[in-house]
């Protein structure tokens, strides 16, 4: 018994030991996620041009006399992220603490908005699943449970409450 404990312990210290030398190595980034890019010389505008003139066909006859005007380019314009609509509302569906009406009400209001992941739309359906469930409004929980299942399959609470609810 007390060899093996030696052992546990000296493998242990081991294991410990190397984890400390090699902790340098583990803050860095893996080989194959570095950017190793080499940076290319940079040559003068006019070699460049001739470089791709070598490289570009030359055009049918018919398209060699039109010549095309560069465009400016648009920069793409920036718009703020619309502001969390139904704040209340989600917090109320969100919350299960909440009575059963008010919660199906709170979770059909930022249900129809559509405006959450669907991981959070399908929190919101499991909620108002299982307070129609309670309700007595197995149909409507059936539905809302099984709308849950399919925006997020792993939820394993929602396949017990809807298997629960026929």
């Amino acid at each position: 018994m007390n060899r093996g404990m030696r052992h546990v312990i000296g493998s242990a210290a081991l294991a410990a030991g190397i984890l400390l030398c090699a902790a340098p190595a583990f803050a860095q980034l893996p080989p194959w996620a570095q950017d190793r890019r080499r940076p290319q010389p940079q040559q003068p505008p006019q070699q460049q041009h001739q470089q791709h003139r070598a490289v570009r066909p030359a055009p049918p006859a018919h398209q060699q006399q039109q010549v095309r005007q560069p465009q400016p380019q648009q920069q793409p314009q920036r718009t703020k992220p619309e502001p969390v609509q139904n704040v209340a509302e989600r917090a109320a569906c969100l919350n299960k603490d909440t009575p059963q009406a008010a919660l199906i009400e709170a979770c059909r209001v930022v249900i129809e908005a559509g405006k959450d992941r669907p991981a959070t739309m399908a929190t919101m359906y499991f909620n108002r699943g299982e307070a129609y469930r309670e309700k007595g409004d197995l149909d409507n929980a059936i539905k809302d449970l099984g709308e849950s299942i399919n925006l997020e399959g792993k939820n394993a609470a929602a396949y017990f409450a809807r298997a629960t609810a026929q």
